[in-house]
């Protein structure tokens, strides 16, 4: 009786306008209105409660030692630590242990429960533990989990700064870096709008590998090309001889584009997928093994994503047998069926961040860990648009960075120094 009556004031209270609501308000055995709600199933009272305030961690304790299995899994949802302690230092997991509630314990256990932890007394898990069976479940999870912290030891080790990594790098030769080829599609028929300042992307990839003594190639001249004369572009590129002697090579392809081709200037489209064809090891054996970079600043749908720019719609050849399209690092501007950005004066989103990471970073920083803050810098980038006469920051854009078989990093070093390693 004086449990209902205690949920039914503070329900009365929750919808009640008349009154301030004390979620904190205890019982005489120290127990709110909230430890009652989850224990006796009342998930909607629990979920009120919630919602104005009240702890969820006492809510999965509680929960847990009811044996509620369903909520249990929408209160980790919601961000309760599967950890979390009470006053006299009690887990969720010693609660269902102590109830008996072996499907409550194994999914805990599963979202990341200590198996070893123990109580402000020292009492452990398993000192809970009444019943034959979740004894013996308990007594093999502790023995799995010490079992996993021996073998994983090793590893820790070795990750430690003091010790080589266990990441590989691709060699790299400061004088034969590689070759980057930059295509940039400025000019469209057709109803395809022309990527006014796309110049500026083109100037800031040029200086960007220069710097990092890429041998530098831009395709087309006049920053036009159909899709006969850009697969020639490219074809070309990939069967180049001189890349036997490289280390790596680029490929940045700017243009208008959909999720998986390129427009081209008439229209046309160009699969992805046959472009990254051309440079695979059975197609272009020159450069199997070695890293290949593409940074693709195209759109890849209509889609805004939910912040005036403009949218963009020597090395031997006898090495151990490699698959043939492995070591691929592409960089999408976005994600796919969303928009690309492009500043007109400053540049597109992607290019720009690209071009200040490496910059500041090449010299100190591995390839991926570079890539990272690419990532993060684009998507800190505020978009303002201009909708309905009015400018919006409500858009927002991720680039989406795929590696295929790329399990090697690169470290460009201080390109100037012949002996960094």
């Amino acid at each position: 009786m004086c449990v209902t009556v205690h949920i039914m004031q503070v329900k009365h209270d929750l919808f009640s306008s008349d009154h301030h609501v004390d979620i904190t308000l205890k019982d005489n055995k120290g127990r709110t209105a909230l430890s009652y709600a989850c224990e006796k199933g009342n998930f909607e009272m629990a979920e009120s409660l919630l919602f104005n305030g009240a702890d969820i961690n006492e809510a999965l304790y509680w929960t847990s030692k009811a044996g509620h299995v369903d909520f249990i899994e929408t209160l980790i949802a919601k961000g309760a630590d599967v950890n979390g302690k009470t006053e006299n230092g009690e887990t969720p997991l010693m609660a269902a242990v102590s109830g008996g509630h072996q499907e409550v314990m194994k999914r805990l256990i599963d979202f990341g429960a200590d198996v070893n932890e123990a109580d402000s007394k020292g009492k452990k898990v398993l000192n809970f533990a009444t019943k034959p069976k979740i004894i013996d479940y308990l007594s093999r999870a502790i023995h799995l989990t010490s079992s996993k912290d021996e073998a994983r030891k090793p590893i820790e080790y070795h990750a430690t700064p003091e010790h080589a990594s266990t990441i590989k790098t691709y060699k790299v030769d400061k004088k034969h870096i590689g070759k980057a080829l930059i295509v940039n599609i400025k000019h469209y028929y057709a109803k395809i709008k022309d990527r006014k300042g796309s110049e500026k992307d083109v100037n800031m990839m040029v200086t960007l590998f220069n710097s990092l003594t890429f041998e530098v190639i831009v395709k087309p001249s006049n920053f036009r090309a159909t899709k006969d004369e850009t697969m020639k572009i490219l074809k070309d590129f990939a069967e180049a001889s001189n890349h036997v002697n490289k280390s790596m090579c680029v490929v940045c392809i700017m243009g208008h584009g959909g999720n998986g081709y390129l427009h081209t200037t008439e229209g046309g489209e160009i699969d992805l997928e046959e472009i990254y064809g051309m440079f695979a090891a059975d197609q272009c054996p020159t450069l199997a093994g070695k890293p290949k970079i593409f940074i693709i600043q195209t759109c890849r749908g209509s889609e805004s994503q939910i912040g005036v720019y403009e949218s963009d719609s020597s090395q031997d050849l006898h090495m151990p047998m490699t698959a043939a399209c492995a070591h691929f690092a592409i960089i999408y501007a976005t994600i796919p069926n969303k928009k690309a950005y492009r500043n007109c004066t400053e540049g597109s989103f992607l290019i720009q961040s690209i071009n200040k990471v490496f910059k500041d970073n090449a010299s100190k920083l591995k390839f991926t860990k570079m890539l990272m803050l690419v990532s993060e810098d684009v998507d800190k980038t505020e978009i303002e648009l201009i909708k309905h006469g009015r400018i919006t920051k409500d858009e927002k854009q991720t680039c989406c960075i795929e590696y295929r078989g790329f399990y090697k990093d690169i470290f460009f070093g201080n390109v100037h120094d012949k002996n960094h390693p």
